[in-house]
């Protein structure tokens, strides 16, 4: 590219006597250099000067060159496209390769001065001796021979970008892959590409975002194990489900609370069931729907009283509807499930139901979940198909208990007898079960006095 300052031109000029120099340093009635054009105060080589590319003020963008008075890239009607973007502008800018003002009017190729548009004389020369004004191109708005970065890629007359913040590569949320190409909604980010950047979801399949900012893996994390805030207690996570379990419970008892108990023992063991869970706050979910209302009434009471005496707080929420507990039973939101004896339910509705729940009372459990049912004994007495069904205690059977008839707690030590009166007399509706044996996991809890639980319990305890 050839460039030479008309400031040094006029130092030579003037020492020899030939002309002399503006306030803008330009040469007054002098001209260029043959080949090169008067932009502002220099002169410049219109056909390989990458600010000044073809015409004066026509920078090429960042890191392309100029070959033939057209910028790298461009298309080769270059002028058309100098023209479209000169019309916008308030006032023309002299187009010295052409001999010719921007705005059609003709120029003065015999050697005659441009007019000025604001009047003012004197101005830079042009190749053929003729002068042009030299703030023509100030007060069009066009470029007075620097060029920026920005000037370089921000489209011409689009006032609403920053300069400043636009410049290449384009690399952030707010200027992704070009300049006008903002980041937002489900594409957050901006992310290299073949192409360039492009903007892109937070996290990529199979990552996701909980809510926190971080790209966390559902398969492996044990704080979001499948779906997110589901922590695994044993603080693994495989396969999107937890390793290991919190030994959780099924505690059966032969009653269903029906009539108010004669005695506060029974209302002891169903409270002690129930508070098995830990904590000083207990989530109960109670299933009612076929249940007594006299039977719902007293169970409510029976736990009131027992968080009041223990000082816990209770938070009892009751449910007639059969897909709750598939869809709303887990140990993020509950401690407890109750099932109250079912006296209303028709004949084979309960062995279905237990078997609709058994996958989610098997996580629930062994999640350290508690699941106590109660049996009476009435309506279609299917208390033992249910249970069985779900797959936590097989109970093949149950027979009345008269009322009056002496019950003994044989595991006092165990959470379920723990300060309960031994021995106790059966209230209504008080079942003896047959069940698994007492062994293991599996503890008969109170049982009729005398066969020591030979026979069948009443109350039975299993920890899963």
């Amino acid at each position: 590219m050839r460039r030479t300052s008309l400031a040094t031109a006029c130092i030579v000029l003037a020492a020899i006597g030939i002309a002399s120099c503006g306030q803008d340093e330009a040469i007054v009635g002098g001209a260029c250099k043959t080949g090169l054009s008067a932009c502002g105060s220099e002169c410049v080589d219109l056909s390989s000067d990458a600010v000044h590319c073809g015409s004066c003020g026509h920078p090429c963008l960042a890191g392309d060159g100029c070959l033939a008075g057209v910028c790298a890239g461009e298309p080769t009607d270059a002028m058309a496209r100098d023209a479209e973007a000169d019309a916008s502008d308030a006032s023309s800018v002299s187009d010295v390769s052409t001999g010719s003002d921007a705005d059609g009017s003709p120029g003065s190729p015999d050697g005659s001065p441009f007019q000025s548009e604001s009047g003012s004389g004197g101005g830079d020369s042009a190749p053929d001796g003729t002068t042009q004004n030299p703030d023509a191109s100030d007060a069009s708005g066009v470029s007075d021979g620097t060029a920026t970065d920005a000037d370089a890629n921000v489209a011409p007359g689009d006032a609403t970008i920053d300069a400043d913040a636009c410049t290449p590569p384009f690399d952030t949320p707010d200027h992704c892959g070009s300049c006008a190409n903002a980041c937002t909604g489900a594409t957050p980010r901006c992310t290299p590409s073949d192409a360039g950047f492009v903007c892109t979801p937070t996290c990529a399949a199979p990552l996701v975002d909980c809510g926190t900012g971080t790209c966390i893996d559902l398969t492996t994390d044990p704080f979001n194990c499948g779906a997110c805030a589901v922590i695994c207690p044993s603080q693994l996570c495989r396969s999107s489900a937890c390793v290991g379990a919190t030994p959780g419970s099924i505690v059966y008892i032969g009653n269903d609370y029906a009539k108010p108990p004669s005695s506060a023992p029974q209302a002891r063991v169903f409270s002690n069931a129930v508070f098995a869970a830990s904590g000083s706050s207990l989530e109960v979910l109670a299933y009612e729907r076929y249940a007594d209302p006299n039977a719902i009434s007293s169970a409510s009471a029976i736990l009131s009283a027992a968080a009041a005496r223990g000082g816990r707080t209770l938070h009892l929420t009751p449910t007639n509807n059969d897909v709750d507990i598939p869809t709303t039973l887990s140990i993020v939101q509950y401690d407890t499930l109750v099932v109250l004896d079912q006296s209303g339910a028709a004949a084979g509705a309960l062995g279905a139901l237990g078997s609709s729940w058994a996958a989610t009372l098997a996580s629930f459990t062994q999640s350290g979940g508690v699941v106590v049912v109660l049996d009476g004994g009435t309506g279609a007495g299917e208390m033992p198909a249910f249970l069985t069904n779900t797959g936590l205690l097989s109970v093949t059977g149950h027979a009345p208990v008269a009322a009056g008839s002496e019950l003994d707690v044989l595991t006092p030590s165990d959470v379920v007898g723990v300060q309960v009166i031994t021995p106790y007399g059966a209230g209504a509706d008080t079942m003896m079960i047959t069940t698994e044996p007492s062994i293991g996991n599996v503890v008969y809890v109170v049982a009729p006095a005398g066969d020591g639980g030979a026979l069948a319990p009443v109350v039975v305890h299993k920890v899963l």
